[in-house]
């Protein structure tokens, strides 16, 4: 009978305590203000990309968000006939834009600051390798060893006040390591322009956080967006 009588006390403990945390949920979930969030998905920068926001009128941001991806698309895109980096690539000099100017001198600075690890001129190994385009194919030693020949940070010449970069014939490169981080970043801009009150971005899984949710509410996870969990706050 006394093995009873405690088994009971701690089941009723359990429902108590049970019904309490239920009660706490339910209280918080209805004292939370309305939060006003939206979500757009675009395929730019040969990748998939989402964007969400939280505020008044996160339509109109993401229209302006989403020309600003398009454009710096269209500039930062190697395989871009019209953007800045082809023209480099293929006519060995060119006068770059603002953005351009911005990435050219941050990879050099990365450049710098990993001994030559981070190289936007590998280039000429990525479109050996098919990664620029669906020919794939494991390139011979002897090709591999011709073609870094022409890989080197060193090898661009670049001039900061006039913003002209000058490559010596066979050397490529390209923006792609970097071209979406700035791009998260321009993003966020226009975020905060339209005066919202937070916003996530995943470009090609680039995630960048904004703000909170609500007044309220901090970032706490973006697991949607990353396998692992993070705290964030703004």
């Amino acid at each position: 009978m006394g093995r009873w009588r405690r088994g009971s006390f701690v089941i009723c403990v359990v429902l108590f305590l049970t019904g309490c945390s239920a009660e706490n949920r339910t209280q918080k979930a209805l004292s939370e203000p309305d939060i006003l969030s939206a979500e757009r998905e675009i395929f730019a920068m040969n990748t998939y990309m989402t964007l969400k926001a939280y505020g008044e009128q996160p339509e109109a941001a993401f229209d302006d968000a989403v020309a600003e991806i398009n454009r710096l698309d269209g500039i930062f895109n190697s395989e871009n006939r019209e953007s800045e980096v082809y023209i480099l690539n293929n006519n060995g000099s060119e006068v770059l834009s603002e953005d351009s100017a911005a990435l050219m001198e941050k990879a050099r600075d990365l450049s710098d600051s990993t001994q030559g690890a981070f190289d936007i001129t590998i280039y000429p190994l990525m479109e050996e390798w098919g990664f620029t385009n669906p020919k794939y194919q494991v390139p011979s030693d002897p090709r591999i060893k011709k073609l870094l020949g022409t890989v080197g940070n060193e090898k661009i010449k670049y001039e900061a006040k006039e913003k002209l970069a000058e490559l010596p014939e066979g050397v490529k490169m390209d923006f792609g390591g970097i071209a979406k981080g700035y791009t998260s970043g321009r993003v966020m801009d226009i975020f905060r322009e339209h005066n919202l009150s937070g916003g996530v971005v995943s470009l090609g899984g680039n995630v960048q956080v904004m703000g909170s949710k609500s007044e309220h509410s901090d970032w706490k996870e973006i697991s949607s967006y990353i396998k692992s969990d993070y705290r964030i706050s703004s």
